[in-house]
């Protein structure tokens, strides 16, 4: 069957909406076919029934939109893109504990409540590590990555505390524009407004960071704001993220952080 049997002429007519349901043909949670909802922080396209849970869930957990609805801004269609659900289920379904599964299409709302809520909020099929290195960190590269190696010898190196191997986990994967390898940080415990670090004299979280390397990681910027970052925090120079954007004249970033 044609998709303009399945989905509304903006997705059809709108290059980067038609691109994105064809990069992603089933639902994240579900696997029903033509979804056209996506969550902005966790970076999946769903289907309507799935999307009621989501938003059920509240912001903090899962940011719905419609793409046949809602204006999206491109920034964050490009940042869902990046995403998408086959890398996003790398780390959100890692592995199945005896007894689930996903759901299927035709199950019912408590079927699919139990399963996204078990996902997303408990993280319960998530490979769960204690040394801060996850398995999108690991898979760069074909091995051990820069960032893993970075917390082996870098500012967090020596450290046993766990979050803090995963917020330079998380810096590192932002500042190099690894969206996987930041939401394997985020789902490790990485503290999105983290200013530690030997350093990082200036006190910067890493959406400064991020703000102030340009619109070439605009997506991490995006990822870093829809998972909560704090947009008003300044560093030690009383800057925001959005300051040292306008300073560095990243015009894509500082529209961005405009929104906030």
């Amino acid at each position: 069957m044609q998709d303009k049997e399945h989905y509304p002429p903006k997705i059809l007519q709108d290059p980067a909406l038609k691109a994105l349901t064809q990069q992603n043909p089933l639902c994240a949670d579900c696997e029903a076919p033509h979804p056209d909802w996506v969550s902005l922080n966790l970076g999946v396209v769903v289907c309507l029934q799935c999307s009621g849970v989501h938003r059920s869930l509240g912001v903090h957990v899962s940011k719905i939109r419609s793409l046949a609805l809602d204006d999206v801004d491109p920034v964050d269609l490009a940042l869902v893109s990046r995403l998408g659900n086959t890398r996003v289920n790398k780390v959100y379904e890692y592995q199945f504990p005896d007894g689930w599964r996903k759901p299927r299409p035709h199950e019912d709302r408590s079927a699919r409540a139990q399963y996204i809520k078990a996902k997303y909020v408990w993280k319960g099929f998530t490979c769960i590590v204690s040394d801060g290195v996850g398995s999108a960190a690991g898979e760069n590269n074909g091995g051990r990555s820069e960032i893993a190696e970075a917390i082996d010898l870098g500012v967090a190196g020596k450290a046993k505390d766990d979050k803090l191997g995963n917020s330079l986990m998380l810096v590192k994967a932002v500042m190099e524009n690894n969206l996987e390898g930041a939401l394997e940080a985020l789902v490790q415990g990485a503290d999105v407004d983290w200013t530690g670090g030997t350093e990082n004299e200036k006190g910067r979280t890493p959406l400064h960071l991020a703000a102030r390397q340009g619109d070439e990681v605009v997506e991490a910027v995006a990822f870093l704001v829809q998972n909560g970052a704090n947009v008003g925090l300044r560093d030690r120079d009383d800057l925001t993220a959005l300051d040292l954007a306008t300073q560095g004249h990243h015009a894509l970033t500082v529209q961005y952080l405009l929104k906030f």
